[in-house]
């Protein structure tokens, strides 16, 4: 028997051997994805039972690897499920130590992996899933991986999920090296749909004539790598062992069975309890090498904040002197719902949501309108962490929004989707609790999207409870903090759960925070300085004899074009996201005078 030094690092290929399976199951099939992917409930879906436990807190429930098997349109299928990558809780138990009781339930070989990610805007954040996998999984990993989105019922009514993926490169790039292999569920609205292709039955008969089709091509084998197989020779071996000893003779294949995967763990677990937990996760089922090097290059993709690295500046506070009697600023990371979480406030179609897997916010758009009695100004300013390289005039249209907003905000609205709050969530809360500075913070309430996610009977702010993140933000913010549903939320009878409602709470929270802060609009330096070119410029613009005849607004929108060319060649060079964020928050980026 090989003695525990000789395996100090798993053996390890970037191949996969084939092996014909011998297990009962005909499908053994392996979820893989994000931290509130929805892979529990698309577990449930696919087994057609209610037999893993899906979250509906801010935090991963599946905290255990699970497996479980049932017949499904006429095959065994065994679903494992794992622990989702990215989750910002340290606390949770027995992590690794429950991804190698997956690696040991999968030693006979996988049939199919399933990579759960949600239809939402595929930013930076989900980029990094995507770069994790097209960075570490062997060319005969992804021969076996189909992508399956959730939240299908966020796709415009007539579009496939293929098409929606056009639209983004990063994700088209993965799908195309996963052979094409895609397909789509809403685990919530799509059971009982009467629509032949957003229906959950017509979509798990393609996914397994996809796996099927992925078997047949594989030349009927499974896959495995060395890392599995290992494993799978431990088991063998103990297995043997346990039958050789008279005391075992009564013991049943399963109790057998059942023994030599315990001593098969106890083997393994003194070497992986070192290794990286994510790092576990995803390369102990791909081949790839369980060593130092490869830990500290897979740990390059797991960050995607950009941070700035000066001081604030001072900050100040200014009356507000516009009609509106509230200017609000959205801000968000990419496919938030900013734009749709717009038009609900103002009741009016006036912005473009998007529908796709890219941004459609990317010009700054300023409107308003009377709402509850009071002139609100909402400016839609783009999202952050976009991942199309080719937005176009990003910086100047950001430079635009300040222009807007030079005589004061009433209010941040910083937009999050109900959903786990994971590394990537984390990184947006981040940028926010490094660079806001408290005066910054003192104007900004949280406003959460998707709350139909939401169970029944749970508010917001109990939901967040979960999650020592989130709740941390949500202090820093005052407590403040509501929930919107833009698409089922418009006539709901429940009286929390209706947009109306938590649109009448929301003003009032930014009615209160005003008052909180002396009716004063949040400025810092960097908006003062904008604010002195423009009235400068009005003055230069109104003593030239030849303006005599300009109107008031048309004064107005040509000292805004002035100081716009006065001010791009200071930003021109800045980063994007640093300008995005800093330029509200009060990091300084002029140099004065």
């Amino acid at each position: 028997m090989a003695k525990a030094g000789s395996y100090s690092v798993i053996s390890v290929q970037w191949f996969a051997r084939g092996l014909w399976a011998n297990s009962a199951a005909d499908r053994r099939i392996v979820l893989l994805g994000k931290t509130g992917s929805g892979k529990s409930s698309l577990a449930n879906t696919i087994l057609g039972d209610k037999v893993f436990t899906p979250g509906h807190s801010s935090t991963s429930k599946t905290v255990h690897c699970q497996s479980e098997t049932r017949t499904v349109q006429g095959r065994n299928v065994q679903l494992v499920d794992s622990p989702g990558l990215f989750d910002t809780d340290p606390n949770i138990p027995d992590f690794k130590e429950e991804v190698l009781k997956c690696m040991i339930e999968c030693a006979e070989g996988i049939h199919a992996f399933l990579l759960v990610l949600k239809v939402e805007r595929f930013t930076k954040h989900e980029l990094s899933v995507a770069d994790v996998i097209c960075q570490n999984f062997s060319p005969e990993a992804l021969n076996y991986t189909t992508l399956v989105f959730t939240l299908g019922d966020q796709l415009q009514e007539g579009v496939t999920i293929k098409e929606w993926a056009e639209d983004n490169e990063a994700l088209s790039t993965l799908i195309q090296k996963c052979g094409g292999r895609c397909h789509v569920f809403d685990n919530r609205y799509w059971n009982n749909s009467q629509d032949p292709y957003r229906n959950n039955q017509h979509q798990l008969k393609e996914l397994l004539n996809t796996i099927d089709q992925t078997v047949q091509k594989n030349g009927g084998r499974c896959y495995t790598n060395a890392n599995l197989e290992k494993v799978k020779e431990k088991i063998n071996e103990e297995t043997q062992i346990i039958k050789a000893k008279p005391e075992n003779a009564n013991l049943s294949y399963v109790e057998v069975r059942k023994k030599a995967e315990e001593n098969t763990f106890n083997y393994f677990w003194p070497i992986l309890s070192a290794v990286h937990s994510v790092l576990l996760c995803v390369a102990f089922f791909i081949g790839k090498a369980l060593s130092p090097e490869s830990e500290s290059k897979l740990s390059v993709h797991w960050c995607c904040t950009e941070r700035a690295n000066t001081a604030p500046s001072s900050i100040k506070v200014t009356m507000a002197t516009t009609a509106a009697d509230r200017r609000i600023v959205l801000l968000g990371k990419t496919g938030s719902g900013k734009s749709s979480l717009a038009n609900t406030i103002l009741g009016d179609k006036v912005f473009t949501p998007g529908h796709s897997s890219t941004s459609k916010t990317m010009h700054c758009q300023s409107e308003t309108r009377t709402v509850q009695g009071r002139n609100v100004q909402l400016v839609d300013s783009p999202g952050l962490f976009d991942t199309d390289p080719n937005v176009p005039d990003f910086k100047e249209e950001v430079l635009k929004c300040m222009i807007e907003c030079a005589e004061g905000i009433h209010a941040f609205l910083l937009v999050l989707k109900v959903e786990r709050f994971t590394k990537h969530e984390l990184s947006v809360a981040d940028v926010i609790c490094q660079n806001f500075s408290p005066e910054a913070l003192n104007y900004t309430t949280l406003v959460f999207t998707l709350g139909d996610q939401l169970q029944e009977g749970i508010t917001i702010k109990e939901w967040a409870e979960d999650n020592e993140a989130l709740t941390t933000l949500i202090q820093k913010c005052g407590g403040r903090c509501h929930v919107f549903d833009n698409r089922y939320w418009n006539n709901s009878q429940d009286p929390y759960r209706n947009n109306q409602h938590q649109l009448k709470e929301l003003l009032n929270t930014i009615d209160q925070t005003v008052q909180k802060n002396g009716g004063r609009c949040y400025t810092n330096a960097n908006l003062e300085k904008v604010k002195e070119k423009i009235n400068e410029e009005t003055q230069i613009i109104k003593a030239k004899p030849e303006n005599a005849n300009l109107s008031n607004v048309e004064v107005q929108k040509k000292a805004k074009e002035n100081t716009f060319d006065y001010f791009w060649p200071f930003l021109s060079v800045v980063g994007s996201v640093l300008l995005d964020v800093a330029f509200f928050i009060g990091k300084a980026l002029f140099k004065r005078n």
